[in-house]
């Protein structure tokens, strides 16, 4: 998910600005433009809508969308690009057929997927992530790009508008 998170990163709200040469260019056509900047304001105005809740529940804050639109939009897109890199290659190899915890493949995809961003944080560490830090917290960064995948819906069986699988999903590629 990483590699596919990095490669977005040349199609987020930055990285889209830059050229083949690496130069600041404006190389998509209008149309282009305005739709990923509609597209990308689904994701804005989501994340912003997101809490982030403290130790003992309590809320802290708000996601502050406008700071981690790029992350967001990368988080999104690189469990995408992962996810079919991962069926093209259990559709070309045998998957091994053991399987922990009753999980089928693709429910440990997305669990695998999620596992790195583990963490717990005090109050105060997460009061100065949400100052400083361009990424949204790692609860939302797992939670917001999996309740906008079709296919964690589908793999997870999530009902239709739930918070995990809403009928209005956010994407950008």
């Amino acid at each position: 998910m990483i590699v596919g998170h990095e490669i977005t990163h040349a199609f987020d709200s930055v990285g889209r600005q830059y050229d083949d040469d690496g130069n600041l260019h404006q190389w998509w056509s209008d149309a282009t433009d305005a739709e990923f900047s509609n597209r990308a304001e689904c994701i804005r105005a989501q994340f912003s809508s997101f809490p982030v809740r403290g130790l003992t529940g309590s809320v802290l804050d708000l996601v502050n969308g406008n700071t981690t639109l790029g992350e967001n939009i990368a988080d999104s897109g690189g469990l995408k690009l992962a996810y079919t890199a991962y069926q093209v290659h259990m559709n070309t190899t045998r998957p091994d057929q053991r399987v922990e915890a009753n999980f089928e493949h693709d429910k440990l995809f997305f669990v695998a997927s999620a596992q790195n961003m583990c963490s717990k944080f005090s109050d105060a560490a997460m009061t100065q992530c949400l100052a400083a830090d361009p990424h949204a917290p790692p609860y939302w960064r797992v939670n917001g790009a999996v309740m906008n995948n079709a296919d964690f819906a589908r793999t997870f069986q999530c009902a239709a508008n739930t918070p995990m699988n809403p009928t209005s999903k956010c994407q950008v590629w």
